[in-house]
């Protein structure tokens, strides 16, 4: 139980680090290796319970930079949709629930990866809000729909700070909305709180470190690493 709280710990770590850095990514960089660890029915409640409690800090702290237009229209699309797949996280077989994630994974990297830092301009960048409803989906489902948002919020969002705190205030809400499904779907066990609680001191510095390192690494380097990252996990749990 001890090495299990401890792997767990540093996977909420990085995950958050990574998203301290880039506005995105603590749910689908932590799920696949905390699915593992506790089971879907387990892992989302918790890391939907760690990404509120991070995101509210990201939001408090970069609140002069938030765009708040761009934030409630793309919250309120996406919201639309979560209520309608959410009974797939409970009744669906884990296993096909896995597979689905690592296929959600893998395209998003890849068109991550292809499409760069370059955001979408023109008739591409009107037509990439088509992806806010599939967000909705991905996010009702698994609690994280971060690399799909992003197809649409890069063009939006030029300034990396503008887009770090403005995303997280949408992952804030939609979390909350999440919440209140898991609750009332009977998801958040004492179990979940008691590892919530144990994995606090691993987010808070998981954000130290990623608040220091949104100052001086590259957005563009690292979100390449972070791609390759993203391909090889999708695979992982296709195989």
């Amino acid at each position: 139980m001890t090495e299990q709280i401890i792997f767990l710990g540093l996977v909420v770590f990085a995950s958050h680090m990574v998203e301290g850095i880039t506005g995105f990514g603590c749910m689908i960089l932590a799920l696949p290796f905390a699915a593992g660890l506790l089971g879907l029915q387990t892992a989302v409640p918790v890391l939907v319970v760690l990404s509120t409690c991070f995101d509210l800090v990201l939001v408090l702290r970069g609140r002069s930079s938030l765009n708040w237009r761009v934030m409630l229209f793309i919250t309120a699309v996406t919201a639309v949709f979560i209520p309608a797949v959410f009974w797939g996280l409970r009744t669906l077989p884990e296993e096909l629930l896995t597979s689905l994630l690592g296929v959600f994974i893998l395209v998003a990297a890849c068109i991550n990866m292809l499409r760069g830092d370059k955001p979408l301009t023109g008739i591409a960048n009107r037509a990439s809000v088509l992806f806010l409803p599939l967000a909705g989906v991905v996010q009702g489902a698994f609690g994280g729909s971060g690399p799909i948002i992003v197809l649409y919020s890069r063009g939006v969002l030029a300034d990396k700070t503008a887009f770090r705190s403005t995303m997280a205030a949408v992952w804030e809400l939609l979390n909350l909305l999440n919440l209140v499904q898991y609750g009332a779907g009977g998801m958040l066990t004492s179990r979940v709180w008691e590892l919530s609680g144990l994995m606090l001191p691993f987010i808070a510095v998981g954000y130290a470190v990623g608040e220091l390192a949104h100052r001086r690494i590259s957005a563009k380097r690292f979100g390449m690493v972070l791609n390759v990252i993203l391909i090889i996990t999708g695979i992982s749990m296709l195989v």
